[in-house]
């Protein structure tokens, strides 16, 4: 899931913490995720994905469940550069996201 880095970017961690964080797929490219903050007027949907970066580390995963509820999923978070190493507590999950930019209160992630 994870993709080398072209350019050594740093992401500013204090602009995404803090912040619950909802997949925009309406807005995705062929190489990147958008997200938007959960307060953010999004159309109707069957459900959203998303994640929220506290500023202890820990993260919180939010997955679609089967009866269309949202289901917490709670781990840890490394950052180096623009890499997010995210580890949750069944450890059956572990993968990385690579940040491309937030601007303007959207968030996008490489593919």
């Amino acid at each position: 899931m994870a993709a080398k880095c072209k350019a050594q970017n740093t992401i500013d961690e204090s602009r995404i913490e803090n912040i619950k964080w909802m997949h925009s797929y309406e807005e995705d490219t062929n190489e990147v995720k958008v997200y938007r903050p959960d307060t953010y007027g999004f159309p109707p949907s069957r459900g959203r994905t998303g994640f929220q970066l506290n500023e202890d580390k820990s993260f919180i995963n939010y997955e679609i469940a089967p009866a269309d509820g949202i289901v917490e999923r709670k781990g840890s978070c490394s950052i180096e550069g623009s890499k997010m190493m995210l580890s949750f507590e069944d450890s059956a999950r572990d993968y990385i996201m690579e940040l491309i930019s937030i601007e303007n209160n959207v968030l996008k992630i490489k593919k």
